[in-house]
């Protein structure tokens, strides 16, 4: 793929299952507690010395994100999230929830560049707007990358993936037997490709076997009988917060944190809270862009 330049259009995204696993169960707290908040998310590249907008043409931005707002959460997909175990227990996620996803459409953000980056901004409701973020930060990995290797040719190509896999190999033989250890994939947001994530996965599970304890990817966790991993990030901390701020949440901003524990454990008792003793000594490592997993 990374070779042959002809397709007319090869999606980044595939399904809209191709997040993190925490984007759910966030997004379902948002759902019963926060239906009407309005919600704003832009990315930006912090990276500024690094002209993004002058490697990667924003027709590709475009038509990369326009294909996300084709997707829809497929039955075969909702089917998976109300009926599948997560961490050991089925009926996470509620009906309703289900039905909200068997509709939602996400909105086209608006795309500009400025002093030669991208910003991609998406106003409206937070429960139709927070999935963007995962979506948007794997396109804008993948064209960076397919910009980068758009000038090697086929052997220099193979070269390149064959140290990468070669890499990957040693380290994963590293960590391969060492007793109580388990690691779980969390690379979505930052690889270098979904097929190269998937690569990954398929290594790390041909090499750990049961120390691979799962991926962060919901869409592979199904196409690979995988655990999906995931909690929540700060962004509902965050936002509370902001809430408190403004008035419209009835606690303080001190307490706002403490607000969100309080939720998520009325929505998800101990099911989500993570606890180190139960994966023994856990590592996550994402399948970053150089080849060099982050730790």
């Amino acid at each position: 793929r990374a070779d042959n330049h002809n397709y007319h259009f090869d999606p980044i995204i595939r399904s809209l299952l191709d997040t993190d696993f925490y984007k759910f169960p966030m997004l379902q707290l948002v759902f019963f507690h926060f239906p009407d908040v309005k919600a704003s998310f832009k990315v930006i590249n912090r990276t500024l010395s690094f002209k993004i907008a002058d490697y990667v043409p924003i027709e590709a931005v475009r038509q990369q994100i326009e294909h996300v707002t084709t997707l829809s959460f497929k039955q075969s997909d909702q089917i998976y999230l109300s009926g599948n175990k997560f961490y050991g227990k089925r009926d996470m996620f509620k009906p309703e929830f289900i039905d909200f996803l068997s509709s939602l459409k996400l909105k086209m953000p608006e795309i500009s560049i400025v002093d030669g980056q991208y910003e991609i901004h998406i106003t409206g409701l937070w429960m139709e707007t927070m999935l963007w973020e995962i979506y948007i930060l794997a396109i804008m990995n993948e064209l960076k990358s397919r910009a980068g290797l758009s000038s090697l040719n086929k052997i220099e190509l193979d070269v390149l993936y064959a140290r990468g896999i070669s890499k990957i190999w040693n380290k994963l033989n590293r960590l391969k037997g060492i007793p109580g250890f388990t690691v779980a994939e969390f690379g979505t947001r930052r690889r270098h490709s979904f097929l190269w994530q998937e690569r990954v996965l398929q290594i790390a599970q041909e090499v750990l076997g049961s120390s691979l304890i799962g991926t962060s990817n919901v869409f592979l966790a199904q196409k690979y009988s995988m655990e999906a991993i995931g909690t929540n990030a700060h962004e509902l901390t965050m936002a509370i917060t902001a809430l408190a701020d403004e008035g419209i949440l009835d606690c303080s901003v001190q307490n706002a944190p403490y607000k969100v524990l309080e939720l998520w454990q009325e929505m998800y008792g101990e099911l989500l809270i993570f606890l180190p003793d139960t994966y023994g000594t856990s590592g996550f490592f994402n399948n970053a862009p150089d080849f060099v997993w982050d730790w």
